[in-house]
């Protein structure tokens, strides 16, 4: 593996990643960063890398299932993390890829052999030449593979046609998306001269976005220390114009992250507004400050507070906001194809805990509206119990009124909650949102 020279080889990293997926409950995308910017990988070697884990876990479940046909005994899901993550991406790649099996036998049992000892690395040998041999031939690789029980809810949820373009109507990999803070064809002029071989294209949904592909990381694009864009999906931009934020408003992010939102609503309004953003995790409103910073924003447009809203109000006065944004915790369904890994975690019962938080959020912000005041409810899940689960209650309220106004040309559905993904997204790549809007009467 080159292991002791300090140089790791694109597969041993793959598994590597998908090993602390599986082991661990890591998220992919940071741990992957992390590990490329450590290591001096070509982009092709990084392009390689970065598909073996999404790969592998896009088609998870599907590669379980052939890969369980060659096992003696037992479940994939209990062989020990490492030799299951090597399997999975080795499966991977001889399925649905054009590379030559005897390549990726060496270099994956190898990486066992090396991590586990050679009985370990004898096992995953004969499991892989079986399926070398029995099952090997490029196929499609499926956009995701999900458990029944939620392609089930999804097609209940969204309806046959919806859910089919939610599973199976995407363009892989996903782009990465940047909000454009200056002309937006001017800067991707700009960017397509210093990587001749992107592909970027405008998005439809947002007029701040660009998608970007084969363009490395984003840090290095010229404008990025400039301030000139930010790395935002698309879906978020469209959720942060649906506010519809003015100058000299009071305006509310109840839940901020690393606080992309906010960012764009500063820009939205020149940074003529008093923003408090809030969220339950310190470290995250650092991001947020220190971004801010590099975008140019003054202190005095931007408030951050550290709150857990289950807890209390921080001191925040009733009727105090004019806008309130609850880009609320959720399963993250909506991001399933951009962070796959969701289906190691999401369960039925799981759901029903975020619900709850969700709900608590809600009760809790919403005494801070104005009268006449909109508050905007948010989740990248297209789950329907994830809104009405936490809504319900304050829509039997006699002053809250669901606004039904399209945004940006895009209608809400018949039931006031405006649904984006890949059915009115043509570049079937942006995040899929549930967006409501409640006035305060």
């Amino acid at each position: 593996m080159e292991v002791a020279k300090g140089k790791l080889r694109p597969r041993y990293l793959a598994v590597r990643v998908l090993y602390r997926v599986i082991k661990d409950g890591a998220w992919a995308a940071p741990l992957l960063d992390a590990l490329l910017q450590s290591h001096a990988f070509s982009l092709q070697e990084r392009q390689k890398v970065t598909d073996l884990v999404y790969g592998a876990l896009r088609a998870r479940e599907d590669l379980e299932k052939r890969l369980e046909l060659f096992l003696k005994r037992g479940r994939l899901v209990d062989l020990e993390p490492w030799t299951r993550a090597s399997l999975l991406v080795a499966a991977y790649e001889l399925l649905f890829t054009q590379a030559k099996a005897w390549a990726v036998l060496d270099e994956i049992v190898e990486g066992v052999r090396y991590e586990r000892g050679p009985g370990m690395a004898a096992f995953a040998n004969a499991v892989l030449r079986r399926l070398a041999v029995e099952g090997l031939g490029t196929q499609a690789c499926p956009p995701v593979s999900l458990p029944n029980w939620l392609k089930e809810r999804l097609c209940e949820d969204l309806g046959p046609d919806r859910a089919h373009a939610f599973i199976e109507e995407r363009v892989l990999p996903p782009p990465t998306t940047i909000r454009a803070r200056v002309d937006r064809k001017l800067l991707a002029a700009r960017l397509q001269e210093a990587c001749p071989e992107a592909q970027i294209h405008e998005g439809a949904l947002s007029p701040w976005a660009l998608l970007m592909r084969r363009v490395g990381s984003p840090r290095n694009l010229p404008g990025y220390a400039a301030g000139d864009f930010c790395v935002m999906d698309e879906g978020s931009q469209f959720v942060a114009l649906g506010l519809g934020a003015l100058s000299g408003e009071r305006i509310l992010d109840a839940c901020a992250g690393r606080g992309g939102k906010s960012l764009a609503l500063l820009d939205m309004t020149q940074g003529q507004v008093r923003l408090w953003a809030c969220d339950a995790f310190p470290n995250k409103l650092d991001i947020l400050v220190r971004e801010a910073k590099r975008l140019g924003h003054t202190s005095s447009a931007l408030t951050t507070l550290a709150l857990d809203w289950r807890l209390g109000k921080g001191g925040i006065e009733d009727a105090f906001f004019d806008r309130i944004l609850v880009d609320a915790p959720c399963t993250g369904v909506g991001t399933i194809h951009r962070k796959p890994e969701l289906t190691l975690r999401l369960t039925q019962s799981s759901i029903e805990g975020v619900i709850q938080l969700q709900s608590q959020i809600v009760q809790r912000v919403w005494p801070l509206l104005r009268k006449g005041g909109m508050l905007l409810y948010a989740v990248c899940s297209p789950l329907r119990v994830e809104v009405f689960g936490a809504i319900s209650s304050l829509l039997q309220d006699g002053d809250a009124k669901v606004v039904d106004d399209p945004i940006s040309g895009f209608a809400p559905d018949p039931d006031g909650v405006l649904r984006i993904g890949p059915w009115n997204d043509p570049n079937r790549s942006c995040d899929t949102f549930q967006i409501i809007r409640i006035k305060r009467c």
